[in-house]
């Protein structure tokens, strides 16, 4: 039987792009508007953008195409089954977690290193929504594996980054790509920035967890003799 995937890539970065991009144009506003230091509630706003973003992922777009076009056999019964016992998808949600330390570290960073919090929040946001699509169109072109290890790779050079912006670690890597030129608070936005719009770690992961499950589900409704129809 031929396996047709369906775009979980899109999917994601469709739910990503949804949360954040009207989130960035309002924090947008008021950088325009000289609006006075944001509170923290802000920053709970930004990553409560990103929840929501996962939540309609797995939610709405994740279970509506698995209900449509093909009938599975109670395939909600054996998703806890498959998440623990495929590697896939269990380095997947490693790679979830590490991902969503990693923007919590730099956000961190970016706050010891003076950057404005609205500014912080803005980049973060905005870079989310304009790199997702990207991002969405990167694994459909290249292998998952290939995209996966590219934003590892841009991951650690942006904690790299950071870490020698604050002073943490003398790397090198700040003169290398010419940030030496500005501000430490500027370049700490750049740096968030970049690995926001080029490290497509999370939707590599939300994409190859869907795809395992849809995959094993229809290998146990063959199984067990029951057909795609749901007969």
């Amino acid at each position: 039987m031929k396996i047709i995937m369906p775009s979980f890539g899109f999917m994601s970065v469709i739910a990503n792009s949804t949360i954040f991009l009207p989130h960035a144009l309002f924090l947008l506003g008021v950088i325009l508007l000289h609006g006075k230091e944001a509170p923290l509630f802000f920053l709970f706003f930004t990553v409560l953008a990103r929840v929501i973003g996962d939540w309609l992922f797995w939610k709405r777009f994740f279970p509506t195409e698995m209900d449509s076009g093909e009938n599975f056999h109670d395939w909600r019964l054996s998703v806890k089954g498959i998440l623990t016992s495929q590697s896939a998808a269990i380095k997947s949600m490693i790679d979830l977690v590490i991902d969503a330390i990693t923007d919590v570290a730099l956000v961190y960073l970016a706050f010891r290193a003076s950057a404005p919090l609205m500014w912080i929040l803005f980049t973060f946001s905005a870079c989310q929504a304009v790199g997702a699509p990207i991002q969405g169109m990167i694994i459909h072109f290249f292998e998952k594996q290939n995209v996966r290890i590219f934003s590892m790779l841009i991951t650690a050079l942006a904690t790299f980054l950071a870490l020698e912006i604050n002073g943490i670690t003398p790397a090198g890597y700040v003169n290398a790509f010419g940030l030496s030129y500005f501000s430490p608070s500027i370049q700490i936005c750049i740096v968030l920035g970049a690995k926001c719009l080029l490290a497509g770690t999370s939707v590599v992961a939300k994409a190859t967890i869907a795809e395992v499950i849809k995959i094993e589900t229809i290998k146990n409704s063959e199984k067990y003799g029951v057909q795609p129809n749901g007969n």
